[in-house]
């Protein structure tokens, strides 16, 4: 069994160049979707990040540490909830 010496290769987040290519249209991709699209694609665009992005949070906690918390859960609906009501009552969000 060899020693690895450097883990450089092991840490790159794109490995292959057309992987990036890819990276980037559906980047670009997605900042262009708000003007091209209409208002309800644009409003479940919306909805998938904010939920990918709780979800991300659970599986760094639970998959990568082994940590058992719902607390970022929580926080993401008692987020949801307060946005809700203020929503409801017409404040002004940006």
């Amino acid at each position: 069994m060899d020693l690895i010496e450097s883990y450089r290769e092991e840490l790159r987040l794109i490995r292959k160049p057309w992987t990036g290519i890819w990276v980037g249209m559906i980047f670009f991709a997605v900042i262009l979707l708000p003007w091209f699209s209409p208002e309800y694609y644009a409003y479940i665009a919306t909805l998938v990040f904010i939920y990918s992005i709780g979800v991300q949070g659970q599986n760094i906690l639970i998959g990568y540490t082994g940590q058992i918390s719902f607390g970022q859960a929580g926080f993401l609906a008692i987020g949801a909830y307060t946005f809700g009501h203020l929503a409801r009552l017409g404040s002004p969000l940006p």
